[in-house]
């Protein structure tokens, strides 16, 4: 048991199956790591080097500072990262807070861990993720990755890097603005017992260069996809409130429901395709070419949409579009 940990201009310093009751503080120090049962109420490293926190360990919060990488394998309250390096969370715990990266030069890596979620007692906290000018942010469930679950808001801004989240349980909002990268939230890879991975409140992304990607999303708030230099792709989603995809590239809707909710598809660049849904109320002006086709119930709920009303779409308005419109196999109650 020790009082606590302070050390200016040291050297590595590894910690093993040891209780610390004080705070752990490193300044121009070397790496830190916390292994075995040890248990701490706090870290604070400042200019110096990674920090790595085994299986079995845990701490309070974790604070980090123009310093090195941070690995987290045990459980922490929460991490505040600032101008430091990437952070990976591998079978790990943040509870009940969340990660906040700023200004890093590395990724955020996100494996088979639970963010402001403890499944153990079924308690949920507020803790998400927040990254500010940071590199990829990346939550893939495959075969060496289980999949995570993040119980608050994630929101990344003016970054560098791509966000992905495939596999992954996103309870809130997702925010992304000003990435420069490739955004992609993919729950087809669920088991089909449980509830649907990416089940998320808001989506909002904007003012991002690459493509966007939506495959198996279940929302229950607005989406809002606008002033993106990249294509949009909504696939085999379920959207439960209005959706806007504005000034961006081309457009593809297939197999989703739209839960007879307003679509509003405006000022895109490249042509707009929309097959295979159901339940929509389109507005779709001010695009290139414009292909509507096999909206109608039966094709849509043979893709995997949630169709009830027996419409493709309840009402559909197409306007001022620069190209040609093909609109064909669908079934609806009134076209404008």
């Amino acid at each position: 048991i020790l009082a606590g940990v302070k050390v200016t201009s040291g050297g590595d310093i590894t910690l093993t199956a040891v209780s610390v009751l004080g705070a752990i503080s490193l300044e121009q120090s070397g790496s830190l790591v916390v292994d075995g049962n040890s248990t701490v109420p706090g870290i604070s490293i400042k200019e110096s080097g990674d920090l790595t926190i085994g299986t079995f360990a845990s701490s309070g919060e974790v604070l980090v500072e123009k310093s090195g990488d941070v690995d987290v394998n045990g459980s922490v309250a929460s991490i505040l990262s600032k101008e430091s390096g990437g952070i990976r969370l591998t079978d790990a715990r943040v509870f009940p807070g969340g990660v906040t990266m700023a200004l890093s030069s590395g990724a955020l890596e996100i494996c088979g861990t639970e963010i402001g979620v403890n499944s153990d007692t079924q308690t949920d906290g507020s803790g998400g993720v927040y990254v500010l000018e940071g590199g990829d942010v990346l939550a893939v469930a495959d075969e060496s990755c289980s999949p995570s679950e993040i119980e608050g808001a994630v929101i990344v801004k003016k970054g560098t890097g791509d966000v992905r989240f495939a596999g992954a349980a996103l309870n809130s909002d997702l925010i992304v603005s000003e990435q420069v990268g490739h955004v992609e939230v993919d729950g087809s890879g669920c088991d089909p017992l449980d509830p649907p991975c990416a089940t998320v409140s808001d989506v909002l992304v904007q003012k991002s260069t690459g493509d966007i990607t939506l495959r198996s999303v279940t929302t229950d708030s607005d989406t809002t996809i606008k002033d993106n230099d990249g294509n949009v792709t909504v696939d085999s989603s379920t959207l439960g409130s209005d959706v806007r995809i504005q000034f961006n590239g081309w457009v593809e809707l297939t197999n989703n429901s739209f839960s007879l909710e307003d679509v509003l598809i405006s000022g895109n660049d490249g042509p707009v395709l929309i097959d295979r849904n159901c339940e929509m109320r389109l507005s779709i002006t001010e695009n290139d070419d414009v292909t509507i086709t096999n909206n109608n119930a039966e094709d849509a709920a043979a893709a995997g949409a949630v169709c009830t009303s027996g419409f493709g779409f309840t009402d559909a308005d197409v306007t001022k579009n620069t190209g040609g419109v093909l609109i064909e196999s669908n079934t609806g109650e009134g076209l404008f």
